[in-house]
């Protein structure tokens, strides 16, 4: 498709998209204000560009979806609405709409994953399909189940969806288009929240402290912070093991040292972490052993120093005992587990922060009293558990969490049958591992689910390197 031609042929349809934009972002003016309409027009119009394209092209509109997804996600202040029972954003209309178009292509992948001869994908779907079963399960015992339902869609189903297109479509020489277009979205990402930091007019050496002015267009800064984190390695396995041509250099290159600035300046405890860990996991090869092992042995002298550098984002004095941040989460641990206990099939997505304030007491003298004696207790009550396996058995039930964790290790079993083309992968997954525990996650917060949409494009790339999948008509 070329975009002359495409603009030539379809100007009358693009000047329709554009007007309509542009009567959407008119409309919410003064209740959103003028920043964010000129993005709420730039969502719709490339909402409804997609949805159009769809039409036309379903690989390339999937691929134009997935660089703007930084894009999309700002429009949730006029799609997404916290007080209403039935919640929709513009990721899941497209998703929907997407899936109705794909269904032939993606009844044919059920049909080969759902083969006896075809083992690891028909655990796969066998497996996704007891999460689903399991999840909606856990809306009977939602006090308010029309949310739980519409919240469940919205961070499970729909990226499920999604990526049952994204097999369906794609092809194993396709995930290398899919790779750049996650890498473009995340400049994106990055060039906003550096914008951010400029309009806010905030010194370098303050943006630890205000950390809460940026987002990167994210809803908080941790949320991107996982989404650089698990995109980061396939810059970095590109860069390292991919034969680029000097345009794929200049923009790897380019788009390392923008996203590696936007690392240090989230002051994510959990992401320099995570990030220090893909480092060593991608360089494990025989082609770059001795830089590894040069490495491993530096680290074991500033292991400590840059711990410590981690641990107190860049020089916070706040001892581990007084750091609020840190004893939330901790007592988010037990109250959790209190819930699991009550309720072991869950209570319905989206009821976490409700009833985690019934149960915030019971966790708290859950904790050793030893303990309790020495720590400063948040002043406030979590709006998630900041574990993503945690809020999975809270919301969706323990035996969700066990089945999306097998549903893991189905992938990496999977990947390991072809390790060179899987590193990236591979890497990302180990660090979603690690992040999810370390900082947290949820598939969905507050509308945003760009985290789990990427974590399931994964799981679809792992299925396209296993095995070749016909190309569709598209």
């Amino acid at each position: 498709m070329n975009i002359k031609d495409f603009i030539k042929k379809r100007y009358k349809i693009l000047i329709a998209i554009s007007l309509l934009s542009l009567s959407i972002s008119i409309i919410f003016l003064k209740q959103i204000g003028k920043k964010d309409a000129v993005m709420v027009f730039a969502a719709t119009f490339l909402l409804l560009l997609e949805i159009y394209i769809a039409s036309i092209d379903r690989k390339k509109s999937i691929l134009l979806f997935i660089l703007s997804f930084p894009i999309l996600v700002t429009a949730r202040k006029i799609c997404y609405f916290a007080s209403a029972s039935i919640r929709l954003n513009y990721e899941i209309i497209y998703i929907t709409i997407l899936f109705i178009l794909s269904i032939k292509d993606v009844k044919a992948y059920l049909k080969r994953s759902l083969k006896k001869d075809n083992t690891p994908e028909f655990k796969y779907i066998t497996l996704i399909a007891l999460l689903v079963i399991f999840a909606i399960n856990s809306i009977s015992f939602s006090q308010n189940i029309v949310m739980s339902l519409s919240e469940t869609y919205m961070g499970l189903i729909a990226p499920i969806m999604f990526m049952l297109c994204v097999v369906s479509i794609f092809t194993k020489e396709d995930r290398f288009k899919i790779y750049y277009m996650l890498i473009g979205g995340l400049n994106l990402s990055c060039f906003y929240g550096f914008f951010q930091i400029f309009a806010n007019r905030i010194p370098l050496n303050e943006i630890s402290r205000n950390r809460a002015l940026i987002t990167f267009g994210y809803h908080n800064i941790n949320i991107f912070a996982g989404i650089l984190t698990i995109t980061l390695p396939f810059i970095m396995d590109m860069i390292l093991y991919k034969d680029n041509t000097k345009k794929e250099k200049r923009f790897l290159y380019i788009s390392m040292i923008i996203c590696l600035t936007a690392l240090v300046l989230t002051f994510t405890r959990g992401a320099w972490m995570s990030f220090a860990i893909s480092i060593f996991i991608i360089l494990i090869s025989k082609k770059y052993k001795k830089i590894l092992y040069f490495l491993l042995a530096i680290s074991l002298f500033l292991a400590k120093p840059l711990l410590s550098l981690m641990i107190t984002r860049g020089g916070t004095t706040v001892s581990f005992f007084q750091n609020e941040s840190v004893i939330a989460r901790l007592q988010s641990i037990f109250t959790s587990i209190r819930m699991m206990v009550h309720y072991p099939f869950g209570i319905g997505a989206g009821n976490f922060e409700s009833m985690y304030k019934n149960f915030a007491m019971e966790g708290y003298f859950a904790m050793p009293q030893s303990f309790r004696t020495q720590i400063t207790t948040a002043n406030y009550t979590l709006e998630n558990a900041h574990n993503l396996w945690l809020q999975i058995g809270v919301e969706f039930g323990v035996v969700c969490s066990i089945i999306f964790f097998i549903i893991v290790l189905n992938r990496i079993a999977l990947l390991f049958k072809n390790y060179s083309e899987n590193r990236a992968n591979f890497t990302s997954i180990v660090i979603f591992l690690i992040y999810t525990v370390l900082t947290g996650m949820e598939f969905n917060h507050k509308g945003v689910i760009t985290e789990t949409l990427i974590v399931w494009i994964i799981f679809a790339i792992i299925s396209l390197n296993s095995s070749e999948s016909p190309k569709t008509s598209d």
